[in-house]
């Protein structure tokens, strides 16, 4: 275990020289492992369905079932490999990095739970000294009761006659924290922002863009998230939660004859993402543009810009022909019915496409400009350019 020797000291020495303290392991191995009570590992907690609740935190030792990868449900028990939280008094959680450390993929809490004492034992002067230290860090394992809390979320399950099964659902802040950061990892990590550059230079990538639309942010712990939990801490307070709404089936009922229509139609389906995309807008109008801004700007405008393919597919799928009769300006008629047989006749193919991108820039415009946020001919000729290449693109 020279490794973990190596670790342990490491991160003992960081946190005594951060308060001043002469380097003495020993010392905080004692304090630590008297305070671990104070705190327990979990993969499912409390404090999330209330602030203010007390009762049992469930540790699940994950990998204690087969995988199954046919399996119909996302739950705790499909996770190969997790982040245990802690919870309990925040003045202890010093103590949950220790837990954390780890080498060649086995955790300082998993030879813990396995009564291996190699990795302290060079610490200590004395057997009663490290088995001290063992039940201390055990301790944090479990929970010496079961109980819940009046504050908790409970079900009364009939089981019978004037029986019941009182259920008591815990929020799975493992589960959770793994979803977090694959969400993370898919719009702000490298790869993401390296596989966007690409797909906006229309370059060839071995990375997927990935998107999640209508993705929500909820909050834990409001100034202190600390107080509900460890990975709750290192999440800011924030868990992502994916729609789960069900599909909606759209009929395609008539063609777009009058004018406007059909950016009515889009505008319709875009909504949610025009909110945002304002609503972001007014957030960083104050600050200088910089990298991180103009990545998301770019996936507002990525989005916009699919949902506005997709509407116009629809139409485009209809039979060919019916715009002849439309009051359809000619570049809409040549976009939304490619496949019209006198088009070839009529020409102009070539500046449909600009005229396209020039009216989506000029829509885009009109429906996010107000008195707190104005755009330049820059904007303009922006979003105009990242149109156009989508059209382009898709001959």
């Amino acid at each position: 275990m020279q490794g973990f020797s190596v670790k342990i000291e490491s991160y003992i020495r960081e946190k005594q020289e951060g308060k001043g303290l002469e380097f003495c392991a020993a010392s905080w191995l004692d304090s630590a492992s008297k305070r671990a009570p104070q705190i327990s590992v979990a993969t499912h907690v409390l404090k999330y369905l209330h602030s203010d609740a007390k009762g049992t935190n469930i540790y699940v030792v994950l990998g204690s079932k087969p995988f199954d990868p046919l399996s119909r449900y996302v739950s705790t028990d499909t996770l190969l490999k997790a982040r245990e939280d802690v919870v309990g008094n925040a003045a202890a959680m010093d103590i949950a990095g220790l837990l954390h450390l780890e080498v060649n993929g086995v955790t300082f809490l998993d030879l813990i739970a396995k009564d291996d004492t190699s990795l302290l034992a060079p610490f200590a002067d004395s057997e009663t000294r490290l088995l001290s230290w063992m039940k201390g860090f055990k301790s944090i394992l479990s929970d010496p009761e079961l109980s819940s809390h009046t504050l908790a979320k409970q079900i009364y399950f009939p089981t019978g006659e004037g029986k019941y099964h009182l259920l008591a659902p815990l929020y799975a802040s493992s589960l959770s924290h793994v979803l977090y950061e694959r969400v993370k990892e898919d719009r702000f990590g490298e790869k993401a922002k390296e596989a966007r550059e690409h797909r906006k230079k229309e370059e060839y990538s071995d990375s997927v863009v990935v998107f999640y639309p209508d993705l929500a942010v909820q909050t834990f712990g409001g100034t202190k998230p600390q107080n509900i939990s460890r990975l709750n801490s290192l999440r800011g307070g924030k868990s992502y939660l994916l729609r789960s709404a069900p599909p909606v089936w759209i009929s395609i009922e008539k063609p777009p004859m009058k004018k406007n229509v059909f950016w009515k139609g889009y505008e319709w389906k875009a909504a949610p993402v025009l909110k945002e995309f304002k609503h972001f807008l007014l957030t960083v109008r104050d600050r200088d543009s910089n990298k991180d801004i103009r990545t998301e700007v770019q996936s507002y405008l990525d989005q916009l810009l699919d949902w506005l393919l997709l509407a116009a597919a629809e139409v485009q799928a209809m039979q060919p022909g019916w715009s002849k009769t439309s009051e359809l300006p000619l570049h809409e008629q040549f976009w939304l019915d490619p496949h019209r047989e006198d088009f070839k006749e009529i020409g102009c193919e070539a500046e449909w496409k600009e005229v396209v991108a020039a009216h989506f820039a000029t829509w885009l415009i009109r429906k996010i400009e107000d008195k707190d946020l104005q755009f330049s001919n820059v904007n303009y000729e922006y979003f105009s350019d990242e149109c156009l290449k989508v059209l382009k693109r898709i001959e």
